[in-house]
């Protein structure tokens, strides 16, 4: 029965080359985050100084598809005319019902709203209010989540 025992010039031989290794792992992360740091303080900065303009220049941005309520919403708006915005707000709530109900079935109002607030659409939390019980009720759901009209 040999024992693997090390000594202490292999003991910190070891302790050397870990130390090696978790420097050569963690320094390029490191560098990211003091870069990605140096890169907001800049922006910062120069948000101050062109505040309004900045702003202003955020206002005409292009339509930023994030979620897959917002891919839904667009996909609708092609498919169908500008005023059924209802029935487009329908259909991606019931799609986002499906995948989220069983947990948290609240995030398809935030999702309804901000998406079709982002289509400039004026009546969105009307729209969502009133077909979040529609969907609920087609999926077979209780519509206690959603919010009152």
């Amino acid at each position: 029965d040999v024992g693997w025992w090390l000594t202490s010039q292999q003991c910190s031989m070891v302790a050397s080359l870990a130390t090696a290794v978790l420097v050569v792992l963690l320094w390029p992360r490191a560098v990211c985050v003091k870069v990605k740091r140096q890169q907001l303080s800049s922006e910062e900065a120069s948000a101050d100084l062109t505040g309004f303009v900045q702003k202003t220049a955020a206002a005409t941005k292009p339509y930023e598809l994030r979620t897959e309520y917002d891919y839904c919403i667009s996909n609708e708006f092609r498919l169908t005319p500008d005023s059924r915005h209802q029935e487009a707000a329908r259909t991606c709530y019931k799609d986002c019902l499906r995948a989220k109900a069983s947990f948290a079935p609240r995030i398809c109002f935030r999702f309804c709203l901000n998406a079709l607030e982002r289509h400039y659409i004026d009546m969105g939390a009307q729209i969502c209010a009133s077909v979040c019980p529609e969907a609920a009720t087609s999926l077979q759901l209780a519509d206690k989540f959603c919010p009152t009209r």
